[in-house]
This record gives C-alpha cells, structure tokens and sequence, in this order.
C-alpha cells in the first residue's frame, strides 16, 4: 500500500481545564455544507476562504490541515483534511464549540463531521483553541498509539507536568472514514504515575459518524463505547 503525507501542524495548546465532552446530540450544530459550500448557519457570511477547491465561511479558522496520497500501484486517491473551529471573536454570544468541524476534500467531493472535534470552551480571551490536532504515525518509526495499523490520529493534549490526552485512531477507506482505536491517558511530571486504557477495532466496524464526544468519557472510565 502506497501511503504519502504532509502535515501542516498547528501548536499544540496545553491547557489544564478538565471539561467532560458533551454528547453530540445535546448541541445544535450549525456547520452547513452545500457542494463544496461550508457555511455557519449562525452568523451571517461576510466572505469566503478557500481550502482545495472547497469555499470555507471566513467564521472558521483553520486550527490544523494535513495532506495525504493513499493507495496502491493501481490508483492513488489524494485527501486534504483540516480541522475548523468557528471564530471566538466574532460578536455572537451562543456555544459555538459544537461546531467546530472534522472536513476531507477528496477530489471534486468535500465530507465534514460535527461530533467529533472537541467542545472544550476557548479560554485566554480566544488566543487558546482547545481541541485536537493531527498526528501521523511514522511507518518506519512505529510510534502510533495503537497496535491497529491507521492512517491518521486526533491527538489532544492539555496540562503543563501532569498531563491528559486522547488519541483517536483513523484509517481512510475511499470517502469513508472509521475510528479503529480509541485511548485516554495521563501522567504526571516525572511518569512515577501513568494511565492508560485503549480500546481497538476492526476497520469498517467503527464508522466515524457514529461517535459521541462523550464516548471519551466512556473510555476514561473504562467501558467499551462501541460493543460488538
């Protein structure tokens, strides 16, 4: 399998708020995608960002991007992938972390998920965007979070010496995206204590769309979120 990447990465912002995720459902979302339209259905639109082809609500900042080549000596698909979160200094007063938006654009076609990019409150006045981040795990390195093999993780991270974080595993399979590993962890400053707990999962048994934020939650208290 024929696999290449670029990463624009954003900096990773420690926080040391501990927030519970909310479940999906509890928040409107207001991310509206027509054709290759991304729109915040809350405010209205003074103008338009381009990403790949895709015309992106100047509501959005773009926190993290990356760009992947996956395929096999027959056909190579090429994916662009950001993560948005809509502008905190924008005058509206609602909760707008829920709309903070996973985007692909493969080709002429643009795919966005609302429930999966942390809700976590900007702090700092808005200069700190707390939510994930893209991590590729290196082929020859071995330094992925999970035994699963995956094409991309949205790693988050928060606190200064004791941290805790998440990694969400992601492997590509044509416009689909599936979860194949999920793992809360902490430790503290001199790793005298560390946790961790994972759970992995068969591609194409985890589709994206069917997370929750709060399965998160699930995972730190050690219960399995998506049962076979």
């Amino acid at each position: 399998m024929y696999k290449a990447i670029a990463i624009a990465a954003g900096i990773m912002m420690l926080v040391t708020s501990v927030v519970a995720q909310e479940t999906t459902s509890r928040f409107e979302h207001h991310a509206n995608l027509v054709g290759n339209t991304l729109n915040c259905s809350a405010v209205e639109v003074l103008g338009y960002n381009d990403y790949n082809g895709c015309k992106i609500s100047d509501t959005y900042n773009i926190i993290d991007s990356c760009y992947m080549e996956i395929g096999d000596a027959k056909v190579v698909n090429i994916y662009h992938l950001a993560i948005l979160s809509p502008d905190y200094n924008n005058g509206k007063k609602w909760d707008l972390y829920s709309d903070r938006v996973l985007l692909m654009k493969k080709g002429e076609d643009t795919f966005i998920y609302d429930n999966v990019i942390s809700n976590e409150p900007i702090i700092d006045d808005g200069i700190i965007v707390p939510c994930e981040r893209f991590f590729i795990p290196s082929e020859d390195e071995n330094d992925g979070t999970f035994n699963q093999p995956c094409d991309f993780e949205l790693a988050y991270v928060r606190g200064q010496g004791y941290k805790v974080g998440w990694n969400i595993a992601i492997q590509i399979r044509e416009d689909k995206l599936y979860i194949v590993g999920l793992c809360v962890w902490e430790h503290n400053s001199d790793l005298t204590y560390t946790k961790r707990i994972a759970y992995e999962y068969e591609t194409g048994k985890f589709p994206l769309d069917r997370f929750e934020r709060s399965m998160i939650d699930q995972v730190r208290n050690d219960e399995n979120p998506m049962q076979e």
